[in-house]
């Protein structure tokens, strides 16, 4: 696909491209255009333009009687080859913007010229500024002070899950006293704050140890939503069909989740307190 500002080109090549050839590829066109090379569009007979070294792609069919040559003096020749201008210069700049794979040996580049890779260098230089003044370090420093941002943030986020499993820890023996007995059934919910489903899941491991049971751990976010995680220990399934509790959840309090034989973990709107005494009364009516 060729546009006056973007472009699409499909070529045979055995792995990725790097960076640094990506930009050996940039570098050779545009030092093309700036030499502002007058290009020879002729017509021509299919053979003819074979034997003048003309590179003709794609495997598409040409008439053996014309063909359209574009050639571009001592740097390209081809049939019909896309470049709709008098001259390179005209092209004015070319960044590419993606390089991707279509199949086994198959990529794809797409890329922008003249007042569209204008325009791109402009909003990147901007972002760049932004992002220099804001950290107030060197354009060249960005990189590397992301990348230390982002290893900081990674150990403050280990930090505080450290901290939560100390926590969660801290809380199983007061959880196990407050386990209710549903008709022998002993059960226990628990709703916190921004907790992930692993969260949920190690603290209900940990009181199924304790004490076999139904544990149901119910997590809500800033957002508004809810994580949940629930088990069953294996000596109440007779006891408490875990699938058709987990259709309640979804029907009654828009918990949809699901999970193998003795799990259940999902997920929807905020909850609240209310649910662990509704689960009760649902449980009362479950369990004969």
């Amino acid at each position: 696909m060729v546009n006056p500002d973007y472009l699409r080109f499909d070529f045979t090549y055995h792995k990725n491209l790097t960076p640094e050839e990506i930009k050996q590829i940039e570098d050779r066109v545009n030092e093309k255009i700036r030499e502002n090379i007058t290009v020879d569009v002729f017509e021509t007979t299919y053979k003819k333009a074979l034997d003048r070294g003309v590179i003709a792609i794609f495997g598409e069919k040409y008439n053996p009687e014309s063909v359209r040559v574009v050639d571009i003096p001592q740097f390209s020749a081809e049939l019909c080859g896309g470049t709709h201008v008098a001259a390179t210069g005209a092209i004015g700049l070319f960044k590419i913007t993606d390089v991707t794979a279509l199949s086994a040996g198959n990529r794809r580049i797409f890329a922008v010229t003249g007042i569209r890779a204008l325009e791109l260098m402009q909003e990147n230089f901007s972002t760049i500024k932004t992002l220099s003044q804001h950290f107030k370090i060197k354009p060249e420093e960005i990189v590397s002070t992301i990348e230390k941002q982002e290893q900081t943030a990674r150990t403050l986020e280990q930090t505080v899950k450290n901290l939560k499993k100390q926590l969660f820890a801290s809380h199983i023996p007061a959880w196990i006293a407050q386990t209710e007995k549903v008709k022998g059934l002993p059960f226990l919910y628990v709703l916190e704050n921004d907790c992930s489903v692993d969260e949920l899941r190690e603290v209900v491991t940990e009181l199924l140890k304790k004490q076999p049971g139904l544990y149901l751990l119910v997590s809500n976010d800033a957002t508004g939503k809810s994580s949940f995680y629930a088990a069953l220990s294996p000596e109440f399934s007779t006891v408490v069909d875990l699938k058709a509790f987990g259709a309640w959840l979804n029907t009654t309090h828009g918990l949809k989740g699901g999970g193998k034989p003795g799990t259940l973990q999902g997920g929807g709107e905020k909850v609240t307190h209310n649910l662990g005494a509704a689960v009760i009364k649902w449980l009362n009516l479950q369990i004969s």
